[in-house]
């Protein structure tokens, strides 16, 4: 039986009366400390944490990525197509 299934049996005993909150704490805590359930190992641990720093740069570099391509956008507007507008209405209104 998995750590789910003997859980799930823990729970249904403490719902139906047959273990009081005292004893359900006791057993949940026997089961979750018990050696076949170790803690995550510290490989596993470096393993998530690289994926973390993984996931947060790779965020980092489209941030950057978004705001210099908006950057660009405001600078190309401001440098080609506003003094091309200010050239044509300078056309019209001769």
């Amino acid at each position: 039986m998995n750590i789910t299934d003997e859980l799930v049996r823990l729970s249904k005993l403490h719902q139906e009366g047959a273990l009081n909150a005292e004893e359900f704490a006791q057993a949940k805590r026997r089961l979750l400390d018990s050696p076949e359930n170790p803690s995550p190992s510290e490989s596993d641990r470096t393993l998530a944490e690289a994926a973390n720093r993984y996931v947060t740069l790779e965020m980092v570099k489209v941030t950057v990525a978004l705001g210099l391509g908006i950057g660009l956008i405001i600078v190309i507007f401001f440098s080609v197509v506003v003094p091309a507008m200010n050239k044509s209405a300078m056309i019209i209104g001769r």
